[in-house]
Order: C-alpha cells, then structure tokens, then sequence
C-alpha cells in the first residue's frame, strides 16, 4: 500500500468545515476526521496491523467508532479522568495556544514536570503565574 503522506484527511471528512469559525474565531469542524476519514482509518489500519514479538498477527480492525466512543467515555468520565485548570488565563488555554504545545497532554505534563524542577519550558511562566494564585486563594 502507498501511504499519500501530504493527503488532506479533512477532504474526505464530510461536513468538517461547517462551523469551523465562530463570529470570525477558530471553533471546531463539524466531524472527526478520527472518526470519519475512510483515508485515515485505512492508513491507520494498514501502519498498524503487525507482527507482534510473540509471533502472532495483530489486524486492527475499526469497531463501531459510536460504541468505542460512547464506551471509552464511561471508562474515562471518572474523577481520575476530570482535572481542572483555572479559566481565566488558564493553563488549558495556555497548553493550545502555544506552538511548542498544541495541545498535547504529554508536553503539557513535561512542562508541569520542569516546573517543579525549575526548570524552564513553554508554560514556565504561565505555571509560575497560577502558583501565585493558588498561594492567594488558599491563603483566603
């Protein structure tokens, strides 16, 4: 299989634009390229289907991508899965604007690690930030 590694996985997610912009600011597509994108599940199925160390294959195959969904949150809706960041001028907002961060939990975590090390990193300053008010607030 030729993987087209420049494909657009957004060209075969339909409806993935509607609502793309709300009153002119970024909001989100209206469907999972995840979820939706026959491209990608096909890619994804192809990278990831294996031999494994102990000789057997491994064939992903795409389950009903509703009961996944709807399952994988009953399994992770929990206290465990819920963590709260401040709103204004928030760690979260912070963690998605940043071009180092985009996002993703796992640098987020890695920042919040240097942190407490003293280390530098893209959300030093916002993490040195909320320390402030999380010292006020609990002084209160």
């Amino acid at each position: 299989m030729n993987i087209d590694v420049a494909f657009d996985f957004t060209s075969d997610t339909p409806n993935y634009w509607n609502n793309f912009w709300y009153d002119g600011v970024l909001g989100g597509g209206g469907a999972d390229p995840d979820a939706v994108s026959k491209t990608l599940q096909t890619y994804h199925q192809f990278l990831w289907s294996k031999l494994l160390p102990n000789g057997e294959q491994m064939n992903l195959s795409m389950p009903n991508y509703q009961s996944f969904i709807e399952d994988f949150i009953h399994r992770t809706y929990t206290i465990g899965g819920s963590i709260i960041f401040p709103k204004e001028n928030s760690i979260n907002r912070a963690r998605g604007v940043n071009p180092f961060i985009k996002d993703r939990w796992d640098l987020t975590l890695e920042c919040i690690r240097r942190y407490y090390k003293n280390d530098s990193s893209p959300l030093y300053e916002t993490l040195v930030k909320k320390q402030r008010i999380f010292r006020f607030i609990y002084r209160l």
